[in-house]
């Protein structure tokens, strides 16, 4: 895919951000080294002698947080390399509004790698890996009384251990067609000015005059003089699409909900249920022939290795499990993949919004990770991810003789996690900004508009403020003031309650 120069102003600096690359590719090879790693202690599973080992409750809790930050990184890596291919191939297409995209709803004609079909594979490979690094383990006997303490002993399962690299490899192999094309985008970088710059310079977008004081929420209304605000619009008055994420994940905590309201019911009340220590101690333990359905099973006699005999699941049983579980892993990824749009949008806008600060803000190499870092929002939608997958991992298991076993404690963690992330995703969404800077989140057109200037490269500094004349429009301020950037800070501040244009 190539990156056509129109007429545009060549003058514009445009960070390639050529760290965030290295970084990324060096993030790419290690998930490759993950993914090898897996298949081997899979196959090799399957060849030796199975060995279990003691764990304490809390060292369970603390395998299952690791697991899943490496999923976690593993996925983020790969995601980020997708998300800049598919950004600049709909730049490729003129179709390119935001910033930020959610990369597996999105998609683009001329990029094979980011496609419906890719996309849905990549989604798949998501859902795949979180599943299995959840069921990695089978549990043995609880209560070791030998060495004294509470714990219990369990085994690696040969089959998730597969499972979990063939969910990272259909990702690897997605982003790998990616590559090429991310690799010859105009920035790597995830900062929304460098993203409006290369738009600029690339002549995509130009910007339009009278629109200083106006938002997104008024991108699509013509240029009018404004009055300058103390507070702007929220993110989901702005962005239609946010609304519809943040009714999603408070819609998966009516279904963790429940489904904490339906295990609850069923512990205690049937065969399958069993009540150790309270309610909040409470599992249900799931056997294929616990539900008389089809023969009098779900699975065939055949298919089940004799538990005397075999401490292994037999391929069917393991199918059966395996699908049970990413069944209910689909709503939960789906979940922390729409909290994306909501957390990057904020990011975005909160990147512009230090040009009116008095520091100003400095258009620096921008990379993924320093973006997590330096971001409260990225670092916290991050660690939800994590936790709350692991929170998945405690409600769901597998143990020796039980199959399926589902903790109330568990499901009852994954349903306060997911509604602290609604509440985070709520919260960012309907907060308006302060101050009169107009907010873009993201938008690049709005962003163009308010940016009349662009600094050269060398001096980097932004500065927005009120000035006494654009460098492109030029206002006469006995009619209306006009509000712009500057390399220097800006004499003068915004005048509230009268117009800008």
């Amino acid at each position: 895919m190539m990156y056509a120069r129109l007429p545009g102003d060549s003058k514009i600096w445009v960070d390639p951000s050529t760290l965030a690359k290295v970084l990324c590719l060096i993030g790419y090879a290690f998930t490759w080294l993950v993914i090898c790693a897996a298949f081997v202690v899979g196959i090799r599973g399957h060849s030796i002698s199975i060995r279990a080992f003691y764990f304490s409750e809390y060292e369970r809790h603390a395998y299952n947080i690791g697991v899943n930050l490496l999923t976690t990184v593993c996925n983020e890596t790969m995601g980020y390399i997708h998300t800049v291919s598919l950004r600049w191939a709909l730049f490729n297409e003129g179709k390119l509004e935001f910033n930020s995209n959610l990369r597996l709803w999105s998609h683009a004609r001329s990029s094979p790698a980011n496609s419906r079909i890719a996309n849905l594979i990549c989604f798949l490979g998501v859902v795949v890996s979180y599943s299995s690094g959840s069921i990695w383990l089978m549990q043995y006997d609880k209560d070791d009384n030998v060495s004294g303490k509470q714990g219990c002993q369990a085994i690696v399962v040969p089959q998730a251990c597969i499972a979990y690299g063939i969910g990272l490899l259909m990702q690897a192999i997605v982003v790998s067609f990616s590559i090429p094309s991310a690799l010859r985008a105009p920035t790597f970088s995830c900062s929304p000015l460098d993203t409006a710059a290369a738009t600029v310079v690339h002549g995509m977008l130009q910007r339009r005059p009278g629109r200083c004081m106006m938002g997104l929420d008024q991108h699509k209304v013509a240029a009018t003089p404004s009055r300058a605000v103390k507070r702007q619009k929220s993110l989901s008055t702005s962005h239609r699409a946010v609304q519809g994420v943040v009714y999603a994940a408070w819609a998966f905590v009516l279904l963790a909900i429940a489904w904490l309201a339906i295990n609850a019911a069923l512990v205690g009340h049937y065969p399958i249920g069993s009540i150790k220590a309270g309610f909040f101690k409470g599992t249900l333990n799931i056997k294929p022939s616990s539900f008389n359905i089809y023969r009098g099973r779900w699975i065939p006699e055949w298919a089940v290795v004799s538990e005397s005999e075999s401490d292994r699941f037999s391929p069917l049983v393991f199918a059966w499990v395996f699908s049970f579980v990413t069944a209910l892993q689909i709503p939960l990824t789906l979940m922390t993949h729409l909290g994306e749009l909501v957390v990057n949008s904020h990011r975005d806008e909160s990147t512009w919004r230090k040009a009116a600060r008095q520091e100003g803000l400095r258009r620096e190499s921008a990379n993924p990770i320093a973006a997590i870092i330096t971001s409260g929002s990225a670092l916290a939608l991050f660690s939800f991810k994590a936790v709350i997958h692991a929170q998945f991992s405690d409600a769901v298991s597998i143990v020796f003789r039980e199959f399926i076993t589902m903790r109330t404690s568990g499901i009852l963690g994954l349903a306060i996690g997911s509604a602290l992330l609604s509440v985070f995703l709520t919260v960012l969404s309907i907060y308006g900004r302060k101050g009169p800077q107009p907010s873009t989140f993201g938008h690049l057109q709005t962003l163009v508009d308010l940016i009349d200037e662009w600094p050269e490269k060398g001096n980097q500094q932004m500065y927005w403020g009120h000035k006494t004349g654009g460098a492109v429009t030029p206002m006469k301020e006995e009619e209306y003031n006009f509000a712009g950037i500057s390399i220097t800070p800006p004499a003068q501040n915004i005048r509230i309650g009268e117009l800008y244009s």
